[in-house]
């Protein structure tokens, strides 16, 4: 979740390619961030869950699923209505023009969201700025011809006319895809368990292997590799952005997004990894290992996909195309096991702190979009190089999310929907995470 706040700042293009010249090193990082941060965020939401279905049982299961979930979803989508449409009621009657939200990124991608605006004044590089260096492993060249069209809302635009543009979920997709994700997991499971009952065993043996020997990134790549490809996106061999960004209420709901089998396979993996969680000290120990390669076959992939994305002439092409998105997978799984290595290794100890981001996550994500349009021009990188503006648009913006939190969350009922799911005392305040 806190990995979105460095992912969402725009500072990879803003001396870039929206505006000419390079885009910065950032771009690169968020190409590699893009490829493993949600993939890991359902693998843990799966981890959790099956632990939780094991404490209370399917009913209670699911009342507290769904109230976790489905309510945050609700609410947060009531009140960036309510932001969206007062920001641009506010600025139309600034404004002789009536400024609008369909001004911008151009109809392909149904222009920005609501309340976005135009760029600040000095946004971009001034007259003479040198570009920012290329990235190591530029983006592969853009396809418009697979340009993602806008999911349907037609039933929105019924029920809410013009008004329906500010009811796209926007950031809010993954509360919907976990929704239904958890929602479906437990009869999923049981079906799966039904069907390789006469050789769980042997299932067994072999997942267990596959955890000490560092290799279940590789069994997981290839399961996924079909959904993979599925759900791939418009630049090279690589997984779109979230298909589900621009379902609108309450379209969505009967909506289906390519993206879903990868994502459900990556929470169906955290699920497997619950049973066999007293290995999880193999994941700690190859941290390091895990992340060298997750890189590394990220790397290859994306230089794979540059050199021969959009070259469907070459001798034995599929077979490249299918070499690439397997390197892209791999990347994408040795990351997420590197990571949650890592956080194994240094972050599972007592500390406030931990225990503080962990709880304030789901709310610095929630609110950290909206407010990144209004801080931007404070960091913008032509006053300053692009890691500095990174890092002072990450610190200012989990900080005004950490103050709204204060003020307009914990005195008030939202804690009890988008705080920890208990309220520890202070004697259990510094409490592990597992």
């Amino acid at each position: 979740m806190l990995l979105g706040v460095f992912y969402h700042l725009p500072i990879s293009f803003m001396n870039g390619s929206f505006f000419g010249g390079q885009p910065s090193p950032k771009a690169a990082i968020d190409l590699w961030l893009h490829s493993f941060r949600m993939p890991m965020f359902f693998l843990i939401s799966g981890f959790f869950a099956s632990m939780m279905l094991g404490k209370y049982g399917v009913r209670k299961y699911l009342v507290r699923r769904w109230w976790r979930i489905g309510i945050p979803l609700l609410v947060s989508l009531a009140m960036l209505f309510i932001f969206r449409y007062s920001v641009d009621a506010f600025r139309a009657s600034q404004s002789p023009t009536g400024f609008g939200p369909q001004v911008g990124f151009g109809p392909a991608m149904g222009g920005p969201p609501p309340g976005f605006g135009p760029p600040p004044p000095g946004f971009g590089p001034p007259n003479g700025a040198t570009p920012f260096p290329a990235p190591p492993f530029p983006s592969p060249p853009v396809d418009f011809q697979k340009l993602p069209v806008p999911p349907s809302s037609a039933w929105s635009q019924a029920l809410f006319g013009d008004q329906s543009k500010y009811l796209r979920l926007e950031h809010l997709w993954f509360l919907w895809y976990l929704f239904v994700m958890v929602t479906l997991a437990p009869f999923v499971v049981w079906f799966i368990a039904r069907v390789i009952s006469p050789v769980q065993g042997t299932f067994d043996r072999i997942s267990r292997g596959a955890l000490r020997w560092n290799a279940a990134p590789i069994v997981l790549t290839a399961i996924t590799l079909p959904a993979l490809i599925h759900a791939r996106g418009f630049l090279g061999w690589s997984l779109a952005n979230p298909h589900g960004f621009l379902g609108t209420f309450p379209d969505f709901i009967v909506m289906y997004y390519p993206d879903w089998p990868f994502y459900s396979f990556y929470f169906l993996a955290g699920w497997w990894l619950f049973r066999h969680r007293d290995l999880l000290s193999s994941i700690r120990e190859n941290w390091k290992w895990s992340l060298a390669l997750g890189i590394t076959f990220f790397a290859a992939s994306y230089w794979l996909s540059n050199r021969y994305s959009n070259a469907t002439t070459v001798p034995n092409y599929e077979r490249i195309r299918i070499g690439g998105f397997f390197l892209y997978g791999l990347g994408t799984a040795y990351s997420t096991w590197g990571f949650l290595g890592f956080f194994q290794r240094y972050l599972s100890r007592p500390s406030p702190v931990v225990r503080y981001l962990a709880d304030t996550a789901l709310w610095v994500y929630l609110v950290h979009l909206p407010l990144i349009p209004y801080v931007i021009g404070w960091v913008e990188p032509h006053r300053t190089s692009w890691w500095e503006a990174t890092a002072g648009g990450v610190v200012l913006v989990t900080a005004i999310s950490l103050i709204l939190y204060e003020l307009f969350v914990r005195p008030t009922p939202l804690i009890y929907i988008y705080g920890p799911a208990t309220m520890p005392s202070k004697e259990n305040s510094t409490r592990p995470l597992s």
